[in-house]
């Protein structure tokens, strides 16, 4: 969880319970949905011609390990759909490569 050294407790707490949220709605609804012949699930079916065994879930920690570093209290948040072939359907984390996370090169916050 993002720990903002300004931030009061309040928004500590808040910050933590949208996470919570959002990961149990990911959980319910978007990590059970299977792949189809037009659709690929990151999150829950792994390729077999371009994946490791456990991808999907490598994709869904990192996902969780993004959203854990977001403060939550910023004005927006933006929320891609259709995600490219070399982004997110590898990586697992919204408008970033696999590439880019290797090479540390996607912003994030110091926990």
């Amino acid at each position: 969880m993002f720990i903002n050294s300004k931030a009061n407790d309040g928004s500590r707490v808040l910050c933590h319970l949208i996470t919570k949220q959002l990961w149990r709605f990911l959980e319910e609804k978007v990590f059970t949905i299977p792949s189809t012949e037009t659709m690929f699930n990151q999150y829950k079916d792994v390729n077999p011609l371009f994946d490791k065994s456990d991808a999907a879930e490598i994709r869904k920690e990192n996902l969780r390990k993004y959203f854990q570093s977001i403060r939550w209290e910023l004005p927006v948040f933006i929320v891609g759909e259709a995600p490219g072939p070399w982004g997110v359907r590898f990586s697992g984390v919204p408008f970033t490569s696999a590439r880019a996370l290797h090479l540390e090169l996607h912003p994030r916050s110091s926990t």
